[in-house]
């Protein structure tokens, strides 16, 4: 054979390998399940009341959550910390945006928020629970309840990337926030 016949050869396996990859990823997402939840938990030297009014606060998350460029209003009546429905769209570094809402607000202890518009691959709402810590401190809890209905994003989520990585960087960001010295990454 000659080496054009080799060339052809050599860039059809290649076009086949980068077809394949994809491709068995999707199989693989197909019988993973759609739906998955994720706890993490932070403790945190702010009191229960600061710790609250810090994830409470969305127009002031941008200031410190370091993949939010900015943040819009997008309907919804009242605020997010006072009980009342909120709606805003997190615009990220990249120009993607999710659009979210205060579903329940129980200061100082619990805050539901749940994505709205659905355009995206991704369904769900994040529950934030903050208690009393040992020290006039506070512990966070958030706990993500999802649904990834793209079988590719979903084996991405599982494997690539991991479920809890979203939580572990806003508990990092808001630990640095609160001022115990910890670097977000």
């Amino acid at each position: 054979m000659s080496a054009m016949r080799y060339g052809i050869w050599f860039l059809l396996g290649l076009l086949g390998v980068l077809v394949a990859i994809p491709v068995g990823m999707t199989l693989v997402g197909l019988f993973l399940p759609s739906e998955f939840t994720a706890t993490r938990s932070v403790t945190l030297p702010a009191p229960p009341e600061e710790t609250f009014a810090l994830i409470a606060d969305v127009p002031g998350q941008a200031a410190w959550r370091k993949g939010i460029e900015r943040i819009e209003p997008a309907g919804g009546s009242g605020g997010a910390g006072d009980g009342a429905r909120a709606a805003w769209r997190e615009v990220y570094q990249g120009g993607r945006s999710m659009t979210l809402e205060t579903t329940e607000s129980d200061p100082p202890r619990r805050l539901v928020r749940t994505i709205v518009a659905t355009e995206g691959p991704f369904r769900g709402a994040w529950e934030f629970t903050v208690s009393g810590a040992p020290g006039g401190g506070s512990e966070l809890t958030v706990t993500e309840r999802g649904e990834i209905g793209n079988p590719l994003v979903r084996f991405a989520s599982r494997y690539m990337f991991g479920r809890e990585a979203y939580l572990d960087l806003y508990l990092a960001e808001v630990r640095a926030r609160l001022g115990d010295g910890a670097p977000a990454p």
